[in-house]
């Protein structure tokens, strides 16, 4: 992922006037390791150079909190052999009307998806660079959960 990324991300919540929650690099890996929680690299650049929002964007959008990061069985009590319990959300839509999350595949590989109900995983993108391209461009793809 590349800084120019974060930065017109950045950019673009100080001119919506979202604020990103404040934690030091430490606190943020501390966390991580305590909810054991793995992601893949550029989702931890991206929770390392930022953490989230305090708020929801003009759009309705809302990237988690790197402390309220849950995986979907947690979210949603599924059972653990639920293929979709280890999918990690990172965000939600319009006051959790519905959800967005990443499931890692093999090594480097994963899928991020929409979550509209509990049983149902609509793959977007496979890459986190990709999937903020799509949210600075208000994208229609991010609303398409059939």
């Amino acid at each position: 992922m590349e800084i120019e990324l974060i930065n017109r991300l950045l950019d673009y919540w100080n001119k919506a006037n979202v604020r990103s929650s404040e934690l030091s690099i430490n606190e943020k890996i501390h966390i991580l390791i305590e909810k054991g929680i793995s992601m893949p690299n550029d989702f931890k650049f991206f929770y390392l150079q930022l953490n989230g929002m305090e708020d929801e964007d003009e759009e309705g959008f809302r990237f988690y909190k790197i402390d309220e990061i849950l995986t979907m069985g947690e979210m949603f009590s599924l059972t653990p052999d639920n293929t979709l319990a280890k999918i990690i959300v990172f965000g939600d839509y319009l006051h959790s009307s519905w959800w967005y999350g990443f499931r890692i595949l093999t090594g480097d590989r994963y899928e991020i998806g929409i979550i509209p109900f509990p049983q149902k995983f609509k793959v977007i993108s496979t890459s986190l660079t990709e999937f903020l391209k799509l949210y600075l461009e208000d994208s229609p793809i991010l609303y398409d959960y059939e």
